[in-house]
């Protein structure tokens, strides 16, 4: 279980604290490789990692079709984890914790930094569009998305970057609840070493939340054994949480709109409606509802599966029909609702969010030793 962390409403007011990060960095995503000290060691002499200087500006921007984002990469205080200022609103699962934090004792290495975000701070944006004008130390393309790195050593802009972030009075997980939590034991295993080492920081990837995109996280359920399609339609229609549903043309498919969730079955599209709460930031999101007001009543103890990468209907589609099963794809929240769920102290059900794009595993990499 993770380290105690004060609720929001506890946390100090004063600024987080980001330093710069002490960093391996990859020519081309490394998470086909093994890592522990032997196998840093081994990619530091083969070239496949270099070790940064340090103190620099890491700029790290990734692109996904029409999408960019572009932010910072640095190192975070674990302490501002448990203190609440960064804020979680999803929850975690304690064993998949203990087995991070387990693997992490083995190899004392970092291969993925938290995905955060923050509220935009306009001369930092600005700023990081004038470094990312030059050629970048690092690009490559990866599962259609191009990661793009600039390392830069300048003692101004070293200072205007990190003075910028350190002035944000919270940040937000986006991507990676469990490396956080588990940053958080494998700090404390360690709090004899100070609030300045290693272990007391954890490496993120830092975005202005404006340009963080949410995609809807599917989910699929077993159809009832003897359930017809009318019955599982019928069961649907009389949950809690469902204020109406209907089939969509077989050309078209459920067009996503908030409040809603597309329903997959029988090789058919439905709009499911859900109905309205009016409980607070987490009761509000229609992955909640779905959930919470459907999902549970409709299908019990039959907890749904996350489909790997099929966040689109038409992947969706694939998947159920493949898996025989019932498919849902609840509208997604936006980065506000997230961002209001963390305020409010509140955690959301797990997959509830899913952001896009991320940082590959194996492009940043961090020694605690």
């Amino acid at each position: 279980m993770s380290t105690a962390r004060a609720t929001p409403e506890a946390a100090l007011r004063a600024g987080v604290t980001v330093r710069p990060p002490r960093l391996l960095l990859a020519d081309h995503q490394t998470a086909d490789q093994p890592f522990g000290p032997d196998s840093v060691r081994r990619l530091l002499r083969e070239g496949t990692l270099r070790r940064t200087r340090f103190p620099v500006v890491v700029v790290y921007r990734v692109v996904a079709g029409d999408h960019q984002q572009t932010g910072v990469v640095a190192e975070v205080a674990v302490s501002d984890y448990r203190a609440g200022r960064i804020r979680r609103h999803e929850a975690t699962d304690p064993d998949r914790e203990r087995k991070l934090v387990d693997y992490t004792e083995r190899v004392h290495v970092e291969q993925t930094p938290v995905m955060l975000t923050h509220t935009p701070r306009e001369r930092l944006r600005d700023t990081l569009a004038a470094t990312t004008a030059a050629a970048p130390d690092v690009e490559f393309t990866a599962d259609g998305r191009t990661h793009s790195v600039w390392v830069v050593e300048d003692t101004e802009l070293l200072r205007m970057v990190h003075g910028e972030l350190s002035s944000l009075s919270e940040l937000y997980i986006a991507d990676g609840h469990h490396r956080m939590a588990s940053a958080d034991q494998y700090a404390a295993r360690r709090a004899e070493l100070g609030p300045d080492a290693p272990a007391a920081y954890t490496l993120g990837a830092l975005f202005p939340c404006d340009e963080m995109r949410i995609f809807g996280y599917p989910r699929g359920v077993p159809r009832p054994v003897g359930w017809s399609t009318g019955d599982v339609v019928s069961a649907l229609a009389a949950a809690p949480g469902v204020a109406g549903i209907e089939e969509c043309p077989p050309a078209e498919g459920p067009h996503p709109v908030p409040g809603t969730a597309a329903v997959f079955l029988d090789r058919r599209w439905y709009r499911l409606w859900l109905g309205e709460s009016h409980d607070g930031a987490r009761s509000s999101l229609d992955s909640v509802r779905l959930d919470e007001g459907v999902l549970g009543p409709v299908f019990g103890g039959v907890g749904p599966t996350y489909p790997p990468g099929a966040y689109g209907m038409e992947a969706l589609a694939g998947w159920c029909a493949e898996h025989e099963t019932v498919g849902f794809l609840p509208y997604p929240p936006s980065v506000a609702d997230v961002m209001a769920v963390s305020d409010a102290g509140s955690v959301m059900p797990p997959k509830s969010t899913w952001f896009d794009p991320k940082a590959p595993q194996g492009l940043f990499v961090r020694e605690l030793s």
